[in-house]
């Protein structure tokens, strides 16, 4: 007996329909790739006596039951054709058409005998051209940082960026839910995220994405919420957290450690060291001798009083010594980097085993010549007029 794995059984919708009356393989006709199936019962009733009826059944790679009720169409497995009137008896005769059109999807013909369009039972036959089926679209994860009590306006415009539809239809969010760790809002053409009072870490949200079609599906953003730190007097050793952090060292000779996210860190009136780590971090070290590192990133170090070091890592940074005696550090491939405030106590580090004879001189701009990388731009001054004696090979 037919169980799913070795065939199934089709049943009629009602009584007296005569459904599989004819019966046929369709082709493709919903454009998955996958060949379906046309059901006539002639004697079927969806439109008036006799009227008759067609079945077009689409082919699965999930399988089927053992029966296949045909009154179970519902647009996404199927769906029905009705006769245009009674006693048409349309489906007694019903076949694949191949593609008629030339549109690269399977076309159906459907007899009905009884028919009258130009006379009495002049019969007609109708071809129903085939279509793709709507695909859903497709919603991917996105991922932000934010500020302690801050909210966050994320353009829709940016979380649509990653999302796709394979149909080419347009696609735009039409809901937020299920919202963890503050409220979320969609405003038009944002959605604003504002974080609970206090809170700090990992919050989340979902929205529904649409395709104007029928189609649609959900993606989680997470959004990893920074905390305000403040440091004491004393030798503070301060981690942030994978948010956008606002950390204030305080007095004493400090670790800080930003991580993840945009940070703004403040160093004091000590000698501190402070690691941006990603992001696009703003750093100052405040008085005294300073270590900074921007980590990867856009960052914005300023060493403030004192003879500091700072290295900005990669991406393109800028960096501001400020008074003392600074090292600014380099290394290839890192980006370009510019230094705002270099001066004749200053020094260029070089990192990476590059040496002073690796490098080019171009306006304000240092080159590393078997590159023709711009390691830094030296806002105000003429790189040519420098020489070994302002580098340091570290």
């Amino acid at each position: 007996s037919l169980d799913g794995s070795n065939g199934f059984r089709i049943n009629g919708e009602a009584a007296n329909d005569y459904s599989g009356w004819s019966v046929s393989g369709a082709g493709d006709i919903n454009g998955d790739g996958i060949d379906d199936l046309i059901i006539g019962a002639f004697n079927a009733e969806n439109t008036g006596d006799s009227s008759g009826s067609s079945y077009v059944v689409f082919g699965t790679t999930d399988g089927f039951n053992s029966t296949f009720e045909l009154s179970s169409l519902d647009g996404n497995n199927g769906f029905r054709i009705d006769g245009e009137a009674a006693y048409d008896n349309s489906g007694f005769a019903v076949s694949g058409a191949g593609d008629i059109n030339g549109d690269g999807i399977d076309d159906l013909i459907i007899g009905a005998f009884n028919t009258s369009n130009n006379g009495t039972d002049s019969g007609s036959s109708y071809v129903v051209f085939g279509r793709a089926s709507n695909q859903d679209p497709v919603a991917n994860d996105d991922s932000f940082t934010a500020n302690q009590d801050t909210a966050l306006t994320i353009p829709v415009a940016e979380l649509l960026a990653n999302d796709s539809d394979s149909d080419g239809d347009n696609l735009s969010i039409t809901a937020v839910a299920n919202s963890t760790g503050g409220t979320v809002i969609l405003d038009n053409s944002n959605l604003i995220f504002t974080p609970d009072v206090g809170f700090s870490g990992t919050a989340s949200f979902e929205y529904i994405l649409d395709d104007g079609n029928g189609g649609s599906d959900s993606a989680t953003v997470t959004v990893e919420v920074g905390q305000n730190i403040t440091g004491g007097n004393g030798d503070d050793t301060i981690d942030g957290t994978n948010g956008n952090d606002v950390i204030d060292a305080g007095n004493g000779d400090d670790i800080v450690n930003g991580l993840d996210g945009d940070d703004s860190i403040t160093g004091g009136n000590a000698e501190d060291l402070i690691d941006g780590g990603n992001g696009n971090d703003i750093i100052l070290g405040g008085n005294s001798k300073d270590t900074l590192f921007g980590g990867a990133g856009d960052d914005s170090l300023d060493g403030g009083n004192g003879a500091d070091e700072l290295t900005g890592g990669s991406g393109n940074d800028t960096l501001t010594g400020g008074n003392g005696q600074d090292l600014f550090i380099f290394a290839a491939g890192d980006g370009t980097d510019t230094i705002t405030d270099f001066g004749g106590v200053d020094r260029i580090g070089l990192l990476s085993e590059l040496t002073f004879s690796d490098l080019s001189f171009s306006g304000n701009d240092i080159i590393v010549s078997a590159t023709n990388e711009v390691l830094v731009t030296l806002t105000g001054v003429d790189a040519t007029t420098l020489t070994a004696s302002d580098f340091v090979v570290i």
